[in-house]
């Protein structure tokens, strides 16, 4: 019908056809209003829209509000043994430590397998974050973290970003913080654009290089 003013959850589909369809976000014959599907999900809205939510690869439940299982993930298809656990008491993230007993992965490597399996490797902003992973061992055996130089970039305090589940550069990060070990980054040969936990600091490696740890993080 024509009308001046469409109600709620109706739009015009054409200028001859006015408040005939749905609205972005509303759904069916009716345009009922979409549940919240939240940040993992799309609603499948429009005319022949059920209203049903549409998860993001690997979440799950009714409005998408289930995580992957990560570490079941890594364990049980790429062959990863898991070793420890911590929560960050200063973010929402769980960390996981798992090992590659046969073989190390280089970084890119264990980069694809935690993304495929929906996590990403870890990140740290803070002081607390890294104590936290230092009461489960984790830094002790040099696992890789989610840390990466950005090709073309030198030092000092060049390039250097915390990268998302994507392995997209997200975040940067300064290579004069703290976190750093002492005299890191050092960019031996030029040739260290990669990052892992060393000693409780973090140090820039070679992303070629062979480490059976990495730390990953997932939402809790």
């Amino acid at each position: 019908s024509t009308c001046n003013q469409c109600d709620v959850g109706w739009v015009d589909a054409s200028y001859y056809s006015k408040c005939s369809t749905c609205a972005s976000g509303y759904y069916g014959s009716n345009c009922l209003a979409c549940p919240n599907c939240g940040s993992h999900g799309t609603c499948d809205d429009g005319p022949s829209g059920d209203g049903r939510c549409d998860c993001d690869s690997l979440w799950s439940g009714t409005y998408c509000t289930t995580p992957p299982d990560v570490k079941g993930c890594l364990v049980n298809y790429h062959g990863y043994t898991y070793v420890s656990y911590v929560d960050s008491p200063s973010r929402n993230v769980r960390y996981y430590r798992l090992r590659k007993e046969t073989s190390g992965r280089t970084w890119n490597d264990a980069l694809t397998r935690v993304n495929s399996c929906g996590g990403k490797l870890a990140w740290f902003t803070s002081e607390d974050e890294l104590a936290v992973v230092e009461g489960m061992g984790g830094s002790y055996q040099d696992p890789y973290i989610g840390l990466r130089q950005r090709s073309g970039y030198g030092e000092p305090d060049r390039g250097w970003y915390w990268v998302d589940e994507n392995g997209d550069d997200a975040v940067p990060f300064s290579g004069s913080s703290s976190l750093w070990g002492n005299n890191e980054p050092g960019d031996s040969n030029n040739n260290e654009d990669c990052a892992n936990l060393y000693w409780h600091r973090i140090n820039d490696i070679d992303c070629n290089a062979y480490h059976p740890n990495i730390l990953i993080e997932v939402p809790r």
